[in-house]
């Protein structure tokens, strides 16, 4: 029970993660690599790990299940992550029936327009077949780079990019959403 209450958190985590810039600013530096294999669970932004915004999704599981075993099976969701982030290991059989697996992962980190924002889920697939997120692989090859990866792919630049960039953005144009319309 506790596996599948904190993998439906990670999964709205995950998911409004790539919906809110906010939080979008900071989770886009674990999509920067061009390159897609275990290492790229490691790419995170300094700041995404500090985001204290998302023990929202965590903190009501409290109620009913302690802390500390909250905190392990997330620990455990990102062991789970090393798994499924590579392109060594294709299709595995009925365990895709539940499970997020490489197959899905790569879809997640796709740019490729047809597989944006899917496949959010943990380790369970299922909270995407549940909110119409899940997407199959189709045919022909998949891009893992997003349009405003920097060119320089340095830890520090990429750590100091994602506070700069948007304080200059924002001082020169206003807050505004990804699709230019103004916030305020």
């Amino acid at each position: 029970l506790c596996l599948l209450l904190v993998d439906f958190s990670y999964y709205w985590s995950h998911r409004l993660s790539h919906k809110i810039d906010y939080l979008w600013a900071f989770h886009q530096v674990h999509h920067y690599s061009e390159q897609y294999n275990c290492a790229t669970v490691m790419q995170r932004s300094i700041m995404e790990l500090l985001q204290f915004c998302k023990c929202i999704f965590y903190s009501p599981l409290a109620i009913f299940i302690h802390p500390y075993y909250i905190i392990k099976t997330r620990e455990f969701i990102y062991l789970y992550q090393l798994f499924i982030h590579t392109e060594v290991i294709k299709k595995v059989g009925s365990f895709e029936g539940i499970f997020n697996t490489p197959n899905y992962q790569r879809i997640h980190h796709s740019f490729n327009r047809a597989y944006l924002d899917k496949n959010y889920g943990g380790i369970f697939i299922l909270w995407d077949r549940m909110f119409g997120t899940f997407k199959e692989k189709g045919s022909g090859p998949i891009d893992y780079s997003i349009p405003e990866s920097p060119q320089c792919y340095g830890i520090l630049y990429q750590q100091v990019r994602i506070i700069i960039s948007p304080a200059i953005t924002y001082t020169i144009q206003g807050v505004s959403e990804k699709g230019g319309k103004n916030k305020l």
